[in-house]
């Protein structure tokens, strides 16, 4: 009977991965403090919400920042 062995050299992928790891890090550090002072990378304010949704909103989670409303957002962060 014949058979077939694969080797992988998952090397490369396990440094790249690492240095992702490290990067998304840093990202998150710059991230954080923009989102709470609501401003884009750029340094410029989010656009304020339009007052119909703005209402809605208000009713449903009254302190909830442009961004937020049940936080999946800035979980993704």
């Amino acid at each position: 009977m014949t058979g077939v062995r694969v080797i992988v050299d998952d090397r490369e992928v396990i440094e790249g991965l690492r240095r992702l790891r490290a990067r998304v890090g840093d990202l998150l550090r710059a991230h954080d403090p923009r989102f709470d002072a609501q401003r884009a990378p750029d340094g410029t304010s989010w656009v304020p919400l339009n007052p119909r949704y703005a209402a809605r909103k208000a009713k449903r989670r009254p302190r909830a920042g442009i961004l937020e409303l049940d936080g999946h957002l800035r979980r993704l962060a």
